[in-house]
């Protein structure tokens, strides 16, 4: 085909003269024409391509994966749970009302993800954010739940707590133990890193009458809960922050 051209070219320009001339700048054209059209066909071709889905990343903290993963929404539950409280504790109010504000998706979070690198170190934290966090909601601490969790975070459990007051009842948590936990998705957006997960904790959870102490709900066995629980910190010039609740999800 080179050859051809090369010869047809040829013969044009010293074969013709002018009108050869004029020819070859003819052929020319064309080729230019048709090679943009083969551009712009294979670029649209290559721009309909699927782009690869993300592969698999899962994370145990205690006791190996859980069946199926952790999957939001999804029946999760191992165990009785009292209803109310979150998850047993603090999630009673996140079935019926406002749900707290949500970190937005990542645009790379198409599978279970991890973009930061969890350590052992960040998941000693989460179980111990468990424990802390609804202690502090049984005892009202509001100064303990501000401390470890986001602004938006704790309006929202401080609006549990002012209901929950409101109606002369408090919600009674112990015996809080952090059964099995899973990285779902660990992501950054801007100067802030998420980490999603789903934990499977043991409590006692009850609501009680503030003034007489009488149980009003709930059961003084142990039960087990799942919830999805999303942690979020700060990182700055020197190194990053504290991770903070800043979301829990009902599965």
């Amino acid at each position: 085909m080179r050859g051809l051209l090369i010869g047809g070219l040829v013969g044009m320009l010293f074969g013709g003269g002018l009108g050869g001339m004029a020819g070859m700048l003819g052929l020319l054209l064309q080729v230019a024409l048709i090679a943009g059209v083969i551009f712009l066909v294979m670029r649209f071709l290559r721009s309909r391509n699927p782009t690869p889905a993300a592969a698999g990343y899962g994370r145990s903290m205690s006791g190996g994966p859980m069946p199926g993963g952790p999957t939001p929404g999804g029946p999760m539950n191992s165990g009785p749970m009292s209803g109310y409280g979150v998850g047993g504790g603090m999630g009673a109010g996140m079935a019926g009302g406002p749900v707290p504000p949500q970190p937005s998706a990542s645009p790379a979070r198409g599978g279970k993800t991890d973009e930061i690198g969890v350590l052992p170190a960040d998941l000693d934290t989460f179980e111990r954010l468990l424990s802390t966090i609804q202690t502090a909601f049984s005892r009202e601490d509001q100064g303990e739940l501000k401390a470890n969790t986001t602004p938006e975070m704790f309006g929202f459990l401080g609006d549990e707590l002012r209901d929950n007051a409101e109606k002369g009842l408090r919600n009674q948590v112990s015996d809080v133990k952090l059964l099995q936990g899973d990285v779902a998705e660990a992501w950054r957006e801007g100067m802030r890193d998420y980490v999603t997960v789903a934990l499977r904790y043991a409590i006692r959870d009850q609501m009680v009458d503030r003034t007489t102490g009488r149980v009003t709900s709930g059961s003084d066995a142990v039960g087990e809960t799942t919830e999805i629980w999303t942690f979020v910190r700060e990182r700055g010039p020197f190194g990053a922050g504290p991770w903070l609740l800043s979301a829990i999800q009902e599965t």
